[in-house]
């Protein structure tokens, strides 16, 4: 991730990207033998063979109408994450045949619609005689970035000759982050740094330099950001790369360790709410590391250091001898439920799959129960929405991200645009019941932007820092909205342990608000941003470095953020088979209750 998007904490809103128009292959096979890919008849295996079909096609309008079948926006509003995942778990292993290459071989493709997201989509292929499909990946896509404009006094970071902002220019450090930045004429370099280890992270790449930049800053010497709204990064202006960024010591298992528990003891800010001796497994851990040891030696010494830390914002994943490995750290309870439940069931294949059934369990019961089948979808379904009672409203909100089609200015018009719909619609409500128990989270800026919308005067939404550098402290505002539509009667916030980041954000943000009433069970307890590194070996790790504190200055990491009225949403003994509509209707009927009062 380069420097303006890894400055971005855990904002997602990318994952969908401005499109219009059919199907473009970059890059494919010379020969339609691809087609005769075997694969499983799964959903992911179907949807895979979709893909191949088009990739195949000739004729434009076959092509769009392939694409458009795979990537229907109006499926789950997590379908592109959820359809990539399925693909990458059931191609494991499979063979491609009739290939007539042998070369390690990518398949990428960029698909876009009239009507949706316009994606990257990339198929692996190994260099072995079976062609093992060893990877799916899929991105957002951008044909071009528009240059940026000033805006008060954030001065864009490239101009329009292509070149940086002279003020811009020099060594750069975002104490707390552990980012190292040169900035050079028509160049840019990162560096991790832990103050004991440094190391270069990304090539040069003159697209991503795009940002904000701001040097009469109150601390520190600059600030950087990559959206208006968001306040961004504050940077320390160094005199030269420090010593360790230009260290070429070779990366031995044992410097990889000491690197990874660096950065852990340097920037992981929990350790004694989750109650971790960090120092005392660094004591029973680091005598297991040699410089002998294999990858996947070194990766399971890694893997004990994070067991139970219970953090879903912390982990680490690598591919080692041609296998996906995964250490991840903690489960929420109805997670922990599900994956007992596919453990010991036979007739669905992967897990992916189980947990989609649990999704489209609860969407079922919320759309032909909840609201008998008359309910709505809007912003690219991440809405949905309707009345749960001639005077309760109701309004699920699946993710916080990817409301609409462009960049962030067009998601947070969409937004908008469709809580302004949502909002009138609903307006004769006694109250509306806001749905985020499903929400993984996504963006703190989409957080604040609904917020808006049920804010009667501008409040402290919630503050955060790094662990690191509490002076960098931001207290996060909820502006009511000026030109949209506001719902200032009771509102009902149904969370769960599945809600989660920037889901969390938004309940704490919401529950500054005085006619906001949370109802269910407590958050996730994983506020924090993710903290971002790739380690020398080209690892992927990432953790949790800030600390999140509500209007009453109260921090809720690892205990999740807790209800005012507790109810058990998911109580079943088979998740499968939930009726989440009889939650809800508890929720209404509390609703009610009030009302009369």
């Amino acid at each position: 991730m380069k420097i303006f998007q890894r400055f971005a904490g855990n904002f997602m809103f990318s994952r969908l990207a401005s499109c219009c128009g059919m199907l473009v292959v970059v890059a494919v096979f010379s020969t339609p033998a691809i087609a005769q890919v075997p694969l499983p008849s799964t959903p992911a295996g179907k949807r895979m063979s979709q893909l191949i079909k088009s990739i195949c096609e000739s004729d434009e309008k076959v092509r769009e109408e392939l694409v458009v079948s795979i990537f229907s926006t109006e499926e789950d509003p997590n379908e592109l994450r959820e359809i990539v995942g399925g693909v990458h778990q059931e191609s494991k292993g499979m063979t491609v045949k009739g290939i007539l290459r042998s070369e390690p071989l990518d398949i990428l493709t960029v698909c876009a619609m009239k009507t949706g997201p316009l994606v990257k989509i990339r198929i692996t292929v190994a260099d072995d005689q079976e062609h093992r499909i060893t990877d799916v990946g899929l991105w957002p896509y951008e044909t071009e970035k528009p240059l940026l404009e000033p805006v008060g006094n954030l001065i864009p970071i490239i101009g329009k000759a292509g070149k940086t902002l002279p003020a811009a220019r020099g060594v750069w450090l975002a104490k707390g982050y552990g980012y190292v930045v040169e900035v050079k004429e028509d160049s840019v370099e990162y560096y991790d740094y832990t103050g004991t280890f440094g190391w270069k992270t990304e090539e040069d790449d003159d697209d991503d330099m795009q940002g904000y930049f701001v040097a009469d800053q109150p601390i520190g010497d600059a600030r950087v950001t990559f959206h208006p709204k968001e306040h961004g990064y504050v940077l320390t202006k160094l005199d030269k790369l420090p010593a360790a960024c230009l260290d070429q010591t070779e990366w031995t298992p044992t410097r990889l360790f000491d690197v990874f528990a660096d950065v852990m003891t340097t920037h992981y800010s929990f350790f004694e709410v989750r109650n971790v001796d960090w120092q005392a497994r660094l004591k029973k851990q680091r005598p297991r590391v040699s410089d002998s040891m294999s990858e996947s030696e070194l990766f399971d010494v890694m893997e004990a250091m994070l067991a139970d830390l219970k953090d879903g914002h912390t982990g680490l994943s690598a591919e080692i001898n041609g296998e996906d490995r995964q250490a991840e750290t903690g489960r929420s309870k109805t997670s922990a439920q599900l994956r007992k439940a596919f453990a010991e069931q036979e007739k669905v294949e992967s897990y992916r799959q189980y947990s989609g059934l649990f999704r489209s369990r609860l969407k079922e019961c919320v759309s032909e129960k909840t609201l008998g089948g008359t309910g709505k979808k809007s912003c690219q379904n991440r809405f949905t929405w309707g009345w749960a009672d001639a005077k309760v409203g109701y309004i699920g909100i699946a993710a916080m991200s990817g409301f609409g089609i462009g960049n962030i200015d067009g998601q947070v018009s969409a937004l908008h645009e469709g809580l302004n719909e949502i909002l009138t619609s609903l307006a004769d409500a006694d109250a509306i019941i806001v749905d985020v128990s499903m929400n993984p989270g996504g963006s703190d800026l989409f957080s604040l932007e609904i917020a808006s919308h049920f804010a009667d005067q501008e409040r402290i939404g919630f503050s955060k820092w790094p662990a690191a550098a509490k002076e960098y402290r931001q207290d996060r505002m909820v502006t009511p909205i000026d030109d949209g539509v506001k719902y200032l009667k009771p509102v009902y916030l149904i969370t769960s342990d599945v809600t989660g980041s920037a889901a969390e954000i938004f309940t704490m943000s919401m529950r500054a608000f005085p006619n906001v009433t949370t109802v269910g069970s407590a958050t996730s307890g994983a506020l924090s941003d993710v903290l971002d590194k790739t380690l020398p070996n080209g690892w992927s790790f990432h953790t949790s470095n800030e600390v999140y504190v509500d209007h009453e200055g109260v921090c809720y990491e690892g205990v999740g953020i807790p209800p005012k009225v507790e109810m058990d949403l998911f109580q079943a003994d088979d998740l499968l088979k939930v009726d989440y509509h009889v939650a809800i209707a508890k929720v209404v009927k509390l609703v009610l209750a009030k009302s009369s009062d």
